[in-house]
């Protein structure tokens, strides 16, 4: 399957996940928060002309379920409900329906067979079962080594995971290295979207460039 991208117009965020993104399938989003643009901007080493990354998260589709609503698993530090959720965990996909806050997204279609789109899902709820933690260490250290160019080294602590290197890992569980050139611990949103890996891709920007 050759990448073939398709640039999607006039849709809400649901809406687009939904109807473009299947079980198994990786969704990245940009997102306007301060943290989201650091994000974004820390990875403009690795950007095609230094300019700040389109995207700031990265999750994956689990398709709809018994409640009637399409979930999503990820690592990530959730603040919402006065509670704190460190680590990888599930949720509705409408935690990122809001389009000024998650104004750009991209669905990846990897053409996964249901087997393993089954085998990507029970991995990540796998990590969910075992509380693995969000590595906010992990993503400092991998933007350090960027500045020095050691993103073929894998880190010394496998504990803890954070969000683009939570979805590699679930795709190297069904066979499938999505970034071969980088230390797994070590993938950013970035690094997923230049993925040579054949896919279809879905993509709705509405902040092509940071403000």
């Amino acid at each position: 399957m050759n990448e073939a991208i398709t640039r999607v117009e006039g849709m809400c965020n649901i809406d687009f996940m939904t109807t473009h993104g299947r079980p198994g399938a990786v969704c990245l989003v940009g997102g306007t928060h301060p943290v989201d643009r650091g994000i974004r901007r820390a990875q403009k080493r690795v950007c095609p002309g230094r300019a700040p990354s389109l995207w700031s998260h990265a999750f994956v589709l689990q398709g709809e379920r018994a409640d009637g609503h399409a979930w999503l698993l990820e690592s990530d530090i959730d603040l919402q409900g006065g509670q704190v959720k460190n680590g990888v965990q599930e949720h509705r996909l409408d935690k990122y329906g809001d389009a000024s806050e998650y104004p750009n997204a991209a669905i990846l279609d990897f053409g996964l067979t249901d087997a393993q789109a089954r085998g990507v899902i029970a991995a990540g709820l796998d990590f969910v079962s075992r509380r693995t933690r969000y590595a906010a260490a992990g993503a400092l250290k991998t933007y350090w080594n960027i500045l020095a160019k050691r993103l073929d080294r894998e880190p010394r602590n496998k504990d803890a995971i954070f969000c683009s290197a939570f979805v590699r890992a679930l795709y190297r569980h069904v066979g499938v290295d999505l970034v071969p050139s980088v230390a797994v611990h070590n993938t950013l949103p970035e690094h997923l979207a230049q993925t040579t890996v054949p896919h279809r891709r879905w993509v709705m920007l509405r902040e092509e460039a940071e403000r």
